[in-house]
């Protein structure tokens, strides 16, 4: 992983993987479960992004990754 960049608005930070990196991240986020935390407010908001988001994102971009190519090796 390399940190790209830290920008001041709403504070961003852009990250860089590798397409391997994302498999493992999928791999293991395919296999969580969360335990709510009942004294973190902001838990409900936190696993609706990660699971709904993040993860959803991150799988298809691996999935576009894979395709562009196999379309490539054609």
């Amino acid at each position: 992983m390399r940190i790209v960049s830290v920008e001041p608005r709403d504070v961003y930070v852009g990250l860089e993987f590798s397409h391997e990196q994302i498999e493992y991240i999928l791999t293991y986020l395919n296999r969580c479960v969360a335990s709510p935390d009942p004294k973190n407010p902001d838990f409900g908001k936190a696993a609706d992004y990660v699971t709904n988001e993040f993860f959803k994102k991150l799988d298809k971009l691996s999935e576009e990754i894979k395709n562009e190519f196999r379309s490539d090796s054609s």
